[in-house]
């Protein structure tokens, strides 16, 4: 049955799976033929430039004599809204399968100073992260932040991968949005530009209201929430993802301009309170 939660959202009680403390190439790496995935590449904070999908789906799948070695043939259609696609075959090779599955491609002073925990995400899928401990300040390029690894569903994946030039502006986000495996399926396969409209749509409830109410919405990534009044003047101001409940009990009865933003784009709705 089909799951409509999001990717790498913590749930409140992080297990860890009969005592595991990492994550084998052969455990993240873990797939069968027809598998699919989407891979969603963020565009710079600053750029205009639409987002990437990539959908990746096994056509093959040969273990060598020795047990030890994986080699997947791949179909790679990358989408970049509104209408431009492009497909290859790929072979990928996956070896040393009882390793720990590595989270880095590159040395970085912040390496060393990283958290790492294990937990299942709100798809029910064992998780293997990294992250930056309290204390940490990585301003040295190259260098990821809040890095995942997904028991059958590779990576690894980022929250924010830092290519070159200043923060913020040269952070990007590589995130798995979808999958459909014989475990099951989670997510919203992206492939026309409504299924992107779709993917960042938000709802109010209820509304009109009493000026408490909640902001869902169906993004994976991070959404800035801005509340206007007709005049334009700028009200509240929060960060969120996926669900959150707002008390505005203290503004006047009237009209209001909600607006929520992401990386690739600004949407308003009406917002009613009524006393």
């Amino acid at each position: 049955m089909k799951k409509h939660l999001l990717f790498l959202v913590f749930i409140s009680i992080i297990t860890i799976a009969q005592g595991q403390s990492t994550l084998t190439n052969g455990q993240v790496y873990d797939f069968d033929i027809g598998d699919t995935l989407q891979i969603r590449y963020n565009t710079p904070w600053n750029s205009q430039v639409p987002y990437k999908y990539e959908t990746r789906v096994v056509l093959s799948k040969t273990i060598t004599t020795n047990s030890d070695s994986i080699i997947y043939t791949i179909k790679s259609t990358f989408y970049t809204p509104p209408s431009t696609f492009s497909t290859s075959v790929i072979t990928s090779t996956i070896t040393n399968l009882s390793a720990i599955a590595p989270l880095y491609n590159n040395t970085s002073p912040c390496m060393g100073m990283l958290l790492d925990t294990m937990y299942f995400n709100s798809c029910g899928i064992l998780v293997y992260k990294k992250y930056p401990g309290p204390s940490v300040s990585c301003t040295s390029q190259p260098f990821q932040q809040n890095t995942y690894l997904m028991k059958g569903l590779g990576g690894p994946y980022f929250d924010y991968f830092a290519v070159a030039g200043p923060p913020p502006e040269n952070y990007y986000k590589i995130e798995l949005i979808y999958y459909s495996k014989n475990i099951g399926t989670c997510g919203s396969l992206i492939t026309t530009t409504k299924d992107v409209e779709k993917n960042d749509e938000f709802y109010i409830y209820p509304n009109p209201s009493t000026g408490r109410f909640t902001i869902k919405n169906a993004s994976v990534i991070d959404q800035l929430i801005k509340l206007f009044d007709l005049t334009g003047k700028l009200l509240l101001e929060q960060t969120t993802k996926g669900e959150i409940t707002i008390d505005a009990t203290y503004l006047k009865a009237g009209i209001y301009n909600l607006q929520i933003k992401n990386l690739g784009a600004v949407l308003n709705k009406k917002l009613i309170i009524t006393h």
